[in-house]
């Protein structure tokens, strides 16, 4: 009977502390659902753009190719009109030196006959200036000599008159090649004048030839120009419709990557039913066991009355079988002694028991009485007992939980493993299944850990209690698995965001590294190695 009491008191406390749980879960749902909510809502707004964004989208890339192609189109006519035109102009610009060289060679013919002739006359002009100067010489030389042939002596007269003679000749050749310098420096004058014709004849044709080759060119020109003009004009053209063509092409592929995402939005509704039917188990678990409560709250209630009055009848007993004791051990201690001492024994007993029975008899028997001078001690030792009990049943609890997160440590260990290997290369629906696991994996932790949380609150483990510091150990155990397995799924759920996620790789591995030592170790998972083992040593 005391064992079933027992029992009904303990699942009552396990009913109290599984409608908190229950509570704290369900606030925990609403959360996350409200979350769930924002989400959809986010991504219906994101989603209800995308058809008429498209449609524009596409309506400009086909207007931009159809521009394309009529410009493609006017551009290879324009081409094969205006490519002759700038052809000739390149042409006319390479054949502007060519036509023009003859004239060229003329005219430097020319003005190096010019020169030329400017050298003879000037040295026909020095011999000739030379010539005069020796015929005015020799004409002076002539004169002197007659004027000295008419003195002196017959000899000397004969000898003056050759010299006389001889002068005159020399004044003759003398006058003789002055003549022929001076018809030297004629025919050089006239040869300046012929060459320096020749000179202002060729540069005049250059110049009409030069001027005509302008005029020429200039028309070219013009047409080649306008023709070059016109086909870059058509290029630049289809250089803008290509941009187009190419912002319209990227903006079509995003759209349509993002509508190919839709399944977000189906993947968050279904999200948010799954949340709303464990929510809505959670309620219906939460009233079932609020009922269960109610209806074990009398029994247990009744249990713990009849614990109090066990306590009561135990105490009772104990005491009447220590008064028992006493007695007899009285009566039978006259037999060793001699019969002149009995009546004062027996006075002496009764004196020793009216005391006892003094102040008891004013509203209770003697028995009842006794039962309540001793009640205190023997209730203080049935509380110890049953305190032993609860403390046996917590450490029990306590392991399990212990023993429970040794799973849950490899099951992150493996997530981290799946993490590495595909949190880069895997596909889009495998890496969303990953972070499925591994938010499981959250979830357990925090169905695991919620209950110890409650009692620490609730002082279920007493300060004084040899179980206090195993709880809060182990309380540090939770939290070590619940940030690395919160870490992990915060990594995936980034991750799953994009369909490419190498780009935002630093972004994706900033989130687990956060938490690493300066050896890269995550701290979290350094505690739990180093804490777990020793657990079961220190505590139990």
């Amino acid at each position: 009977m005391a064992s079933k009491g027992s029992q009904i008191i303990r699942e009552h406390d396990d009913l109290n502390q599984r409608v908190s749980s229950l509570v704290d879960r369900k606030n925990r749902l609403e959360n996350q659902l409200e979350q769930r909510r924002r989400d959809i809502q986010e991504k219906q707004d994101a989603f209800a753009n995308i058809a008429p964004r498209m449609e524009a989208e596409r309506s400009n890339y086909r207007s931009a190719s159809l521009k394309r192609a009529e410009a493609q189109k006017q551009y290879d006519e324009i081409q094969g009109q205006c490519w002759p035109l700038i052809e000739r102009r390149d042409e006319a610009r390479k054949g502007d030196e060519k036509r023009l060289r003859p004239f060229k060679r003329k005219l430097d013919r020319a003005q190096r006959a010019y020169e030329r002739a400017l050298e003879r006359r000037e040295q026909a002009k020095q011999r000739h200036d030379s010539a005069k100067s020796m015929e005015g010489f020799a004409a002076i030389t002539a004169v002197t000599d007659t004027v000295r042939s008419f003195g002196g002596d017959a000899s000397t007269r004969s000898m003056k008159q050759f010299q006389r003679s001889v002068s005159q000749g020399n004044l003759a050749d003398a006058s003789n090649a002055s003549a022929a310098r001076a018809l030297e420096l004629d025919e050089a004058e006239e040869a300046v004048i012929l060459a320096q014709e020749d000179l202002e004849d060729a540069a005049e044709e250059y110049e009409e030839q030069q001027n005509a080759l302008v005029d020429s060119r200039r028309e070219i020109e013009d047409a080649g120009n306008r023709a070059e003009a016109l086909v870059n004009g058509f290029v630049i053209q289809m250089m803008n419709n290509d941009r187009i063509i190419a912002c319209a092409e990227r903006a079509i592929d995003s759209l349509d990557e993002l509508s190919q995402q839709t399944h977000l939005l189906e993947e968050a509704a279904k999200d948010e039913e799954e949340l709303s039917n464990s929510l809505s188990e959670t309620e219906l678990e939460l009233a079932s066991t609020r009922e269960e409560l109610a209806a074990i709250e009398g029994a247990a209630t009744e249990a713990r009355r009849r614990r109090s009055v066990r306590r009561i009848v135990l105490g009772v007993l104990v005491t009447v079988a220590v008064v028992a004791l006493a007695v007899c051990a009285i009566t039978l201690a006259p037999a060793s002694t001699d019969a002149g001492s009995a009546p004062a024994d027996s006075s002496s007993t009764d004196e020793v028991a009216s005391p006892a029975a003094g102040p008891a008899a004013e509203n209770s028997s003697p028995e009842e009485a006794s039962s309540s001078d001793n009640l205190p001690n023997v209730t203080t030792a049935v509380e110890t007992s049953d305190n032993d009990i609860d403390i046996d049943y917590q450490a029990q609890e306590l392991n399990e939980i212990y023993e429970e997160l040794a799973q849950i440590d490899s099951r992150i260990s493996i997530a981290a493993q799946q993490f590495n290997d595909s949190y880069l290369i895997g596909s889009l629906e495998q890496r969303r299944e990953y972070a499925t696991d591994c938010l499981r994996i959250v979830e357990d932790i925090t169905g695991t850990w919620t209950p110890l949380q409650d009692k620490l609150r609730s002082g279920a483990f007493s300060p004084q209690s040899r179980l206090y510091e195993a709880a809060q150990a182990l309380d540090n155990l939770c939290n070590d698995l619940y940030q690395r397995a919160h870490l992990l799924y915060s990594a995936w759920d980034l991750d799953t965001r994009y369909a490419d996620p190498i780009p935002a790789k630093d972004d994706i591995l900033g989130i687990l590294e956060s938490r690493n030592n300066e050896q890269g170790i995550n701290i979290y998972k350094e505690h739990f190695d180093k804490s777990y083992p020793l657990w079961a040593e220190q505590y139990m």
